[in-house]
């Protein structure tokens, strides 16, 4: 229970010792209603690099693990309501039941969904000290608009995978 606590209070980013466990269900259910076993990956809609990697996602996810949803969202606003902790990343954030994964661990997270040689890759990134990855990553990150480009708007997903976004509301 006390491992349960403090991840509580590294996810909420605030005391949570009163929270239980079954409280804490409660609250994700009530803030993302069906899909709180689902892995969600919450992405920049504006940003080309992380459409792109969105439209990657989709090809190599067969099983069709993820659901996807703009950071600008109504689902992205209530994920950085349930997860303080969130508000300050402006890329790619996923959600995996009650955990929450950014930066560099997002990557891998995803990664990890795919199987296969994917899931083997993303456990040997996990060597890399988180450290050097988010480095790596924040330096792409800060650069991603100059790189790669930026929509006016958040472009429309292929009309093959719609039912893998969330819906406004």
């Amino acid at each position: 229970m006390r491992s349960f606590q403090n991840l509580q209070r590294r996810i909420l980013g605030t005391a949570t010792s009163r929270l239980t466990t079954r409280s804490y269900l409660f609250a994700l259910q009530s803030t993302f209603g069906n899909y709180i076993r689902s892995v969600i990956v919450f992405y920049d809609g504006l940003c080309a690099l992380c459409n792109e990697y969105v439209r990657w996602s989709l090809r190599h996810d067969s099983k069709r693990r993820l659901l996807f949803a703009a950071l600008d969202s109504a689902h992205g606003t209530r994920l950085r309501r349930a997860f303080p902790a969130t508000r300050d990343v402006d890329s790619i954030i996923v959600r995996d039941g009650d955990r929450v994964f950014v930066k560099s661990d997002a990557i891998l997270a995803i990664a990890r969904q795919f199987g296969g040689l994917w899931r083997l890759a993303a456990g040997i990134g996990r060597v890399v000290p988180r450290p050097l990855r988010d480095w790596s990553y924040d330096y792409i990150a800060r650069r991603r608009y100059k790189w790669f480009g930026q929509f006016d708007a958040c472009p429309l997903p292929p009309a093959d995978a719609r039912d893998r976004f969330l819906n406004e509301g």
